[in-house]
């Protein structure tokens, strides 16, 4: 006869999903061209006591405050990047980029696959995935105040979206049920991201825009579904 504690222990996790996060994703971390030059990694530079990242230490938070906490984080970092003269606080730049890369892989690797058998979910994850791939683009080039624009906009739609009242958050953890406290093991011990520098090409700057009009269609389509559209 099996013991109770090992038919709680008969529920697996769905594997990660191997599909890519973001058609730069690769560049921007140094593996999309040979020429690229990676970055030693680091832990995170925020002094700020009350933003913490994923592999913080309240053992007790869960899932969605846990990745809400870090939306604050970055969110803080990508306020520093373009001072008000113009310059760039290349420290702040390079921890928001490699920042958003961890937290989109977290997303992508470990939440994406528990939500593969949930409609609603899986069409979620497909504005959250378009808009993934355009983050990572925009991660490429070289920051200025039109960069921080588009990510700002991008994730003012994009982080209610997986934040709020039946989001990605929430779904992920009702999928997750009792293997919950595994899903946060792997999401605090989800590796940190080296970088590439940044690189600005006709190419890069012609797939960013397909890339930011591919996302901006999906929620003119999402909206649309739910009623919202003109």
């Amino acid at each position: 006869m099996r013991s109770a504690k090992a038919g709680r222990q008969t529920k697996r996790l769905p594997e990660a999903d191997p599909t890519p996060y973001g058609r730069f994703t690769l560049w921007v971390t140094g593996g999309g061209a040979s020429e690229n030059i990676t970055a030693g990694r680091g832990r995170p530079s925020v002094a700020d006591e009350d933003v913490r990242t994923p592999n913080g230490d309240n053992q007790g938070m869960v899932l969605h405050d846990l990745l809400a906490r870090d939306h604050e984080r970055l969110d803080v970092l990508l306020e520093r990047i373009v001072r008000s003269d113009g310059t760039v606080d290349v420290e702040s730049d390079a921890e928001f980029r490699r920042g958003l890369l961890r937290h989109i892989g977290i997303e992508e690797r470990i939440l994406f696959p528990l939500l593969r058998n949930d409609p609603a979910g899986a069409r979620l994850i497909g504005q959250l995935h378009r808009d993934h791939a355009a983050l990572s683009a925009l991660l490429v080039v070289p920051p200025t105040s039109a960069e921080v624009d588009a990510i700002r906009a991008i994730l003012a739609r994009h982080n209610p979206l997986e934040e709020g009242s039946g989001g990605m958050y929430e779904r992920a953890e009702e999928r997750a049920g009792e293997a919950l406290s595994e899903v946060i093991g792997r999401v605090r011990s989800y590796p940190e991201v080296p970088l590439a520098r940044h690189a600005d090409t006709p190419v890069v700057r012609r797939s960013i825009a397909q890339l930011v009009r591919e996302a901006e269609e999906g929620w003119r389509l999402l909206d649309a579904e739910r009623g919202m559209g003109n």
